[in-house]
């Protein structure tokens, strides 16, 4: 796996993008397929065998509702067990399997949620379930997955990008150019990224991931100009200043460079000691 010689490891995925990615995950679920509170909530709750005689209908769906109530006030456990009794009542139940499977991802259970999703996927492939194996996928590394399931999710619903809301747009493009990243195809990566941006021009976190995208692709004028702007938007972003400082490294701007390392160690880079220490013993 080829990865940037001065990144964040890619064996922490959540590493450039942790706090962007954390702070993100309920949330998106809760945007492609909201809780029971939302007013617009798009699911059909209506189990999949409506001709079985065997099958109670209104059951298995008062069941997901509970289900949904549950999951909207963090009850997660609860949630998990009433979609549970919903999928025992009509196993062919597809959207009870996508709802059970991201309350499973929001408790981290990133496998059973992937089986949820494959099941659901099993009795009806759509769009959704594709988009939320990637993000599942995401979490355990499985990084050609998110990138074939993402491509997958655009051949089923070619106008996903603007069916979903900006933040889920952004998120996934920036989920699916890590992944890029992570395996070594940095000008796949920097296309995403640059998606990402364009969906959301705020998103400091995306510029600084372009920015080190961009130095492995010895694009260092881009990368400089990405780790910039990536400042400029959030001033404390102490991995910008590391980026900064290597591109700057690498273009032989030496007291620049040393100045970029000292404040990204003042903003609590690790790395950035490392890397200063051996910038002054070559000095």
């Amino acid at each position: 796996m080829k990865q940037n010689s001065f990144s964040v490891s890619c064996e922490e995925p959540h590493g450039r993008a942790k706090l962007f990615l954390k702070s993100s995950i309920e949330k998106l679920l809760k945007i492609i397929l909201p809780p029971a509170s939302a007013t617009n909530y798009p699911v059909n709750l209506k189990p999949a065998n409506p001709n079985d005689s065997h099958v109670n209908r209104d059951l298995a769906g008062e069941y997901c509702t509970s289900g949904l109530k549950l999951w909207d006030l963090e009850n997660y456990e609860g949630a998990i067990i009433d979609f549970s009794k919903a999928l025992e009542i009509d196993p062919e139940f597809s959207q009870a399997y996508l709802l059970r499977g991201k309350v499973k991802q929001i408790a981290k259970d990133y496998n059973g949620a992937i089986a949820d999703f494959n099941r659901s996927m099993n009795i009806k492939p759509v769009a959704e379930a594709f988009i939320l194996r990637g993000l599942a996928r995401f979490h355990i590394k499985a990084y050609k997955g998110v990138i074939a399931d993402f491509a997958k999710a655009l051949d089923l619903d070619p106008q996903w990008t603007t069916t979903y809301q900006k933040s889920t747009v952004e998120l996934i493009y920036h989920r699916r150019a890590f992944s890029k990243d992570c395996l070594g195809d940095f000008k796949g990566a920097v296309k995403d990224y640059t998606k990402a941006i364009q969906t959301n021009p705020k998103e400091a976190k995306a510029f600084e991931n372009r920015g080190f995208s961009k130095h492995s692709l010895k694009d260092f004028k881009g990368a400089i100009e990405d780790f910039n702007k990536a400042i400029e938007i959030e001033p404390g972003l102490g991995h910008a200043y590391y980026g900064r400082g290597m591109t700057r490294i690498a273009m032989r701007l030496k007291n620049d460079a040393r100045l970029d390392l000292l404040k990204a160690i003042e903003l609590g880079s690790v790395k950035a000691k490392e890397a200063l220490k051996n910038l002054n013993s070559k000095s």
